[in-house]
């Protein structure tokens, strides 16, 4: 039997041993070979290694050990203030990766005592140092913070400068939009000349938006027009700022783009810009698009002539869904059918019922699912389509008549339904009858179920 000496040193050693695995599995996950930094911190994760075990380790001498523990610090669920003085003791390490790490952890985790250490960063020599602190304080906020970040802007270091963008953007920092539009347009001016500046013309474009910065509409319009590579977000931003403007700027180039073949985003989006803003004059533009060679477009196409209700395109809407060639392009066609046309196109919607396509087919359950109350002639194609081969068409077609309200005849009286001799046995055979309902029995049956229970409630 082991003396209590004894077991004191095992527990020692068997500590130290933990520690001394973890050091060699958090710098391994600082390693250059993408497997080996997989490898190790799957292992780190099942070890789960505590607050206090990291914070003991980000004193080891090996700068990597120190900076896989100050990483690693941000997967912690509670942070003990043993950790987070180790944090802060590592954001002076002489080591700038792991400098690095500690701000990184220190901005995720949120720990407010770090932000004046990350401050005092920014006048650090080593640029990585720098966006580290422009991380932290980017998450650590409050929005003022973003007056010291505002310098960055015009940062040497391009990884720099992006940072200070974004976290401008997470501070919502409102006084820094007029010079985030004039940086922008001085970097679009750039772009022939240096496409390397894509990246940073793309950061600048989501932080407006995050500001919701309608100052910046003129010049998203303008980037929209003129900018290749930078023309989609711009749209997507002007969406976003839900820019009525916009719209009658850009028709011109929709107008335009009706040949193209290699615009497909762009064409979705100016599409959807015109429905999101109801911009209606766009009605005959965003109808003839639904000829267009791309398969793709020509859905966007239907969703915003289905949003509109448009009647005129119902001719051109009808032949897409029984003839187009593609077979992700005529659900989405029925689907507009239906949407437009309601109660008009129940006998086309019956026909379209019976067609080869699957896809179809349940697009056809769903579009009837929509009406309520149900027509007679829209239950009759829903009861033949739950009795379909294809397992999915029959499950929309089931859930299509589920949801739809229960029409229950009115009971006779109990008096004279319900035998009197069976009355005594009527709660048995409620608590039958519902655990027949809850099995989702067809329609027809679930319609005798709710009579039945009528009577017997």
């Amino acid at each position: 039997m082991a003396t209590l000496d004894q077991t004191q040193e095992m527990d020692r050693s068997g500590v130290s041993g933990r520690l001394l695995r973890l050091a060699q599995e958090l710098g391994d996950t600082s390693s250059r070979d993408e497997n080996a930094v997989a490898g190790a911190t799957a292992r780190v994760t099942a070890l789960a290694p505590t607050g206090e075990e990291l914070a003991a380790l980000m004193s080891d001498r090996n700068p990597f050990v120190r900076s896989g523990a100050a990483r690693w610090m941000r997967h912690l669920s509670q942070v003990s203030q043993t950790a987070i003085d180790a944090l802060r003791a590592a954001v002076y390490d002489q080591n700038p990766y792991v400098v690095q790490a500690a701000l990184g952890s220190a901005g995720i985790l949120k720990i407010e005592s770090v932000r004046t250490d990350a401050r005092n960063c920014l006048d650090d020599s080593n640029p990585c140092v720098i966006h580290a602190a422009i991380f932290a304080l980017g998450k650590l906020g409050p929005s003022e913070m973003g007056e010291l970040l505002l310098p960055f802007l015009d940062s040497d270091e391009q990884h720099v400068q992006v940072a200070a963008i974004t976290a401008i953007g997470q501070l919502n920092y409102q006084p820094a939009i007029p010079l985030l539009i004039r940086r922008l347009e001085a970097v679009c001016e750039l772009l022939t000349r240096h496409r390397s500046q894509l990246n940073v013309a793309t950061r600048f474009l989501h932080t407006l938006v995050a500001l919701e910065a309608r100052e910046a509409i003129p010049l998203f319009i303008r980037i929209a027009r003129d900018e290749v590579g930078l023309r989609g977000l711009a749209v997507q931003g002007l969406i976003e700022l839900r820019a009525e403007e916009a719209a009658p700027a850009l028709l011109p180039m929709l107008s335009q783009l009706l040949d193209s073949q290699h615009e497909e985003k762009l064409c979705c989006r100016l599409l959807y810009l015109m429905t999101v803003v109801d911009y209606r004059f766009a009605m005959p533009t965003v109808r003839a698009f639904l000829g267009h060679r791309q398969p793709g477009i020509r859905c966007a196409a239907l969703k915003a002539v289905a949003s509109w209700k448009d009647r005129d395109a119902l001719d051109d809407i009808r032949l897409i869904a029984s003839a187009d060639v593609s077979a992700f392009v005529r659900p989405a066609a029925v689907t507009a059918l239906a949407d437009i046309g309601s109660t008009d196109v129940l006998e086309e919607l019956d026909r379209l019922g019976s067609d080869a396509n699957a896809l179809v087919r349940v697009s056809v359950a769903e579009a009837l699912g929509r009406l309520v109350p149900l027509p007679d002639q829209a239950r009759a194609t829903l009861t033949r389509l739950v009795r379909d081969e294809a397992l999915a068409v029959a499950r929309a077609a089931q859930e299509a008549l589920l949801t739809q309200p229960v029409q229950v005849p009115t009971p006779p009286a109990v008096g004279s339904a319900l035998p009197a001799s069976l009355r005594e046995q009527a709660s048995a055979a409620r608590a039958y009858l519902r655990r027949w309902q809850s099995e989702r029995p067809s329609p027809e049956v679930a319609d005798a179920l709710q009579i039945l229970l009528s009577v017997l409630d």
